[in-house]
């Protein structure tokens, strides 16, 4: 996202890409959020808040629980 909190970066931890889709998330460490990106433009589609220093993202199949952050 744009700026930073406090003056510092991101951080981004991990990437993960969805298979056979466009969609990928970011997980951002010093933001405590993971960013959903549009991998057509590179674009933030959204961001959200997922708890202190989230460091590792997991694929599942099920759609409830697509994306997880740890």
């Amino acid at each position: 996202p744009e700026g930073s909190r406090m003056g510092r970066s991101c951080l981004p931890a991990s990437l993960i890409i969805a298979p056979g889709s466009e969609r990928g998330w970011v997980a951002m460490k010093r933001l405590d959020a993971v960013a959903e990106l549009d991998l057509s433009d590179w674009s933030v589609i959204r961001t959200f808040p997922v708890g202190a220093e989230p460091t590792k993202l997991i694929w599942s199949r099920k759609p409830s629980t697509q994306v997880q952050a740890k």
